[in-house]
């Protein structure tokens, strides 16, 4: 037995203490902005120019910043390449 499947296996209890671990601390997070007590009025919008330019480059940095994209395209990719032969 190889991969992930091994390492889940030999090192359950500790990746289950991890995972409960991060559940404390996202209990705690919401704690911590549930008692905060954001006022609407300290939360200020800015107005800024909407340049379509800006925006576009801003999306298109964001969307090919993302990896599960660039995945799916390397896998396909593969398999269509292995097809074609």
């Amino acid at each position: 037995m190889l991969g992930l499947a091994f390492i889940a296996q030999t090192f359950g209890t500790i990746l289950l203490i991890v995972k409960w671990l991060g559940v404390a601390y996202l209990a705690y997070l919401a704690y911590v902005f549930w008692t905060t007590g954001i006022k609407p009025e300290t939360i200020e919008a800015r107005k800024g120019e909407a340049d379509v330019l800006v925006s576009f480059v801003a999306g298109l940095a964001v969307t090919l910043g993302n990896p599960k994209p660039w995945s799916s395209i390397s896998c396909l990719s593969r398999r269509w390449s292995t097809c074609m032969r």
